[in-house]
């Protein structure tokens, strides 16, 4: 078997997983990804292209996402008074409880996960597919500046 399509079959099923079976009920998966990216800034603003480049979305899908976030009421965005073109972004205290809520239920399903693997398994797979997007995400970048 090629190993390539065994890396594409397993890529494949781990993107189904967290996608179709809709582990997150209150927010949408890039919702999610989004929150918990502004949520680690602990107050501090980011824009829309370093979220875009953080949570591998186009910057049109981004901005969706981002407009349906604040007609929600979960984020605000204002103009960076130093760069015009520029908006921040800040975490609404509402979304708190929508991603508390998914949060709290996604690590219970990991507890689950890590009991039935293993601690060591969980651990080799953390280090091997953070190293393998590690990876991905060079190859990526030096074929883009190729093309």
């Amino acid at each position: 078997m090629d190993i390539r399509e065994d890396l594409l079959e397993c890529w494949i099923q781990l993107t189904a997983l967290i996608w179709s079976n809709r582990i997150l009920k209150e927010l949408t998966y890039h919702e999610a990804t989004i929150l918990r990216e502004l949520k680690k800034r602990k107050g501090k603003p980011v824009n829309a292209t370093k979220l875009s480049k953080k949570s591998g979305m186009k910057k049109p899908q981004m901005h969706r996402i981002l407009r349906s976030m604040e007609d929600r009421g979960m984020i605000r965005r204002e103009i960076n008074p130093k760069d015009r073109r520029s908006q921040d972004i800040w975490v609404n205290p509402v979304a708190d409880e929508f991603y508390e809520k998914d949060h709290a239920r996604v690590l219970e399903l990991l507890d689950v996960v890590v009991k039935e693997a293993g601690e060591e398994l969980v651990l080799q797979f953390i280090d091997s597919a953070t190293r393998m997007a590690k990876v991905y995400d060079e190859v990526q970048e030096k074929t883009s500046q190729e093309d």
